[in-house]
């Protein structure tokens, strides 16, 4: 799971967490914001749960893991997103593109990523934009959306 908190229009903080139950040594971040070294970035183990908050720049997507014991790549299933990578090996992501919503109010606010308005859906190797995919309440209501081709 990821958190976002909003700092500012250049740095954003992200809290990547998994649950305590998984079972391991060690369990460390690896991606695109720190060059993918297996050793920078170690979750730690709280009560509740592995976590390690990081800043990151704004206005990036970037690809990541979760290696366990030194051995075992994981995805983060609930991440802001997924991309497929070559081989069949795939990424999760992390869009830290401040939402149009946070803009408009004129404040930055602290909220979890996944709530449904926010993550980047992926289509194949496409990733659409928020205003591609329809609404909630238009899911709801069963409104037909018209299909839009990718740039």
């Amino acid at each position: 799971m990821i958190i976002k908190k909003w700092s500012d229009f250049d740095k954003i903080q992200v809290i990547f967490s998994l649950p305590a139950t998984i079972w391991a040594d060690t369990i460390h971040l690896v991606g695109d914001f720190n060059n993918w070294n297996k050793k920078n970035t170690p979750l730690h183990l709280g009560e509740d749960n592995w976590s390690v908050s990081l800043e990151l720049k704004t206005g990036n997507i970037y690809r990541y893991h979760y290696l366990i014991d030194g051995t075992e790549w994981n995805n983060d299933w609930h991440s802001d997103g997924y991309v497929a990578g070559i081989n069949g090996s795939g990424f999760s992501i992390i869009d830290t593109r401040i939402p149009l919503h946070t803009l408009l109010e004129g404040h930055l606010v602290e909220k979890p990523a996944l709530l449904p308005e926010d993550p980047p859906v992926v289509c194949g190797s496409v990733l659409q934009s928020v205003s591609q995919r329809p609404s909630i309440d238009a899911i709801i209501s069963g409104e037909k959306m018209e299909r839009t081709e990718a740039t």
